[in-house]
């Protein structure tokens, strides 16, 4: 699909540059493809575009042949004796039949490439005549006839014969021994034009990006130059041209393909591919890890990193602790404090020693007196509360902070030590080999069978966050 809009913009002269150079590129890469291939379908041309022929055969240096030319003039001859006098002289057939063998012996459709035609010729002689021994003996015998059976023969000849001899050629060799093949002037035309765009390229980019292009870009379009070489094994990098240039338009949003149903076919495959080599991938790494928890390199590996960052794991549950919200105890305190009195006053009545002193006579009124709920309330209240006042204070003093980073690094030696039991590290082994192959089995899903051909989604992707700007 093609866009408009943004020729509008001050980004004209560019894109109107890319799309000439595309035009040019594709008209280019066009007449490549028909010049590689016109010798090989020449045969065809002449039959359906005879123009076509008798312009392209000057380009390649290509000559009517003077033998098979002769020989269908000498039959075109044959023939019109018969029309016009109802005999042919004796003379004109042994010239016919004398060629027919040199031409068998010679093969002039040789150099042309072209013995094909020759050996169709032969073989439709043989049936015609009914001679299939000898392709000499056919001709003799089928110019030998003089004007009998005239037109059958007339045009068993001109359907058999004549249209495969009339498509061999002849072409000019140059000094150098090869071909003559002019396209070479054509071709040293639109590499001009090529060399053209790229120098203007080349100073575009330098002024609009710095010094450093006069390197850099040259190696970015290597293909450029390197197409430009006038040699035919080159001459199909110049497809790249076409492709970058086309990748161009589609950023500047000139053609625009990402609705395109192919487009979306194409993108489709293009993540099952990846997916399939990402899963793989994937699962050649997994195994890896596997084979490592088995031989235990896990545990050395948590070791040492622990060891590595002691401090900062100090540092980081100093740091934490030294935040601890003392204030949010300060709302809740008569909760925490009648839980507190509830289990010590639970505590005080299961034990023994309180059962007896309230068996003593005198002794059980100030027990009582002396231990009752409210004031286990009210004491645990009071000292919940100094408790709670000097807490925040002591839990940033230096004496705290010395007591705690002890008490961090003793828990990570400890640590380390229970990591050295034989029934730890075979439960931390068995535990990452089962996540790791669920994680295979996880790799081994093909995400992209549920989603239709040509939908374009993926379930790996997220939904873009709208843009603020819009």
């Amino acid at each position: 699909m093609i866009n408009l809009k943004p020729l509008r913009s001050k980004q004209f002269p560019r894109i109107f540059l890319d799309l000439l150079m595309l035009f040019l590129a594709v008209v280019h890469l066009v007449l490549l493809v028909f010049d590689s291939t016109y010798l090989h379908f020449r045969n065809l041309y002449y039959y359906y575009l005879p123009t076509v022929v008798k312009q392209y055969d000057q380009v390649k240096g290509i000559t009517p042949h003077q033998f098979t030319s002769e020989y269908l003039g000498l039959a075109s001859e044959y023939f019109n004796a018969c029309r016009s006098t109802g005999q042919v002289d004796r003379s004109l057939q042994n010239r016919l039949i004398e060629r027919s063998d040199q031409m068998i012996e010679e093969n002039p459709f040789e150099r042309a490439g072209q013995t094909g035609q020759l050996e169709t010729v032969k073989e439709n002689i043989r049936r015609f005549t009914g001679i299939k021994t000898s392709s000499k003996k056919a001709f003799r015998s089928f110019w030998s006839e003089g004007c009998a059976r005239l037109e059958l023969r007339e045009n068993f000849y001109h359907r058999r014969v004549a249209r495969y001899i009339q498509t061999n050629f002849w072409r000019a060799i140059d000094t150098n021994g090869q071909p003559v093949d002019w396209f070479v002037g054509v071709d040293l035309g639109f590499i001009l034009i090529f060399l053209l765009e790229f120098l203007i390229s080349w100073i575009l980019a330098v002024r609009r990006m710095g010094s450093d292009q006069k390197i850099l870009f040259p190696l970015y379009h290597w293909y450029d130059l390197v197409s430009c070489i006038p040699l035919r094994e080159f001459r199909y990098l110049r497809l790249l041209r076409i492709l970058t240039i086309y990748f161009r338009l589609i950023q500047s949003e000139i053609i625009q393909i990402k609705d395109h149903p192919l487009y979306l076919r194409f993108v489709k495959y293009q993540k099952i591919i990846l997916e399939e080599i990402s899963d793989q991938v994937a699962i050649n790494i997994l195994s890896n890890i596997q084979a490592k928890t088995r031989l235990g390199t896990n545990r050395e590996m948590l070791e040492e990193t622990l060891k590595s960052y002691r401090h900062e794991i100090q540092e980081v549950i100093l740091l934490n602790l030294q935040k601890f919200r003392v204030s949010t105890f300060h709302t809740r305190g008569d909760q925490i404090s009648e839980i507190i009195s509830s289990l010590l006053w639970e505590s005080i009545q299961a034990s023994s020693d309180y059962k007896r002193l309230r068996q003593i006579p005198l002794v059980k009124e100030a027990v009582d007196q002396a231990l009752n709920p409210a004031r286990l309330e009210r004491v645990v209240g009071e000292s919940l509360a100094h408790f709670l006042a000097s807490l925040d204070h002591t839990l940033k003093s230096p004496e705290m902070t010395d007591f705690l980073s002890q008490l961090i690094s003793d828990i990570i030696d400890e640590v380390i030590l229970i990591l050295e039991d034989e029934r730890i590290q075979v439960l931390m082994e068995d535990i990452n080999l089962k996540v790791l192959e669920e994680l295979k089995k996880s790799s081994t899903a093909k995400i992209w069978k549920t989603f239709p051909a040509g939908s374009g989604q993926s379930p790996r992707q997220t939904q873009p966050l709208n843009d603020p700007k819009n």
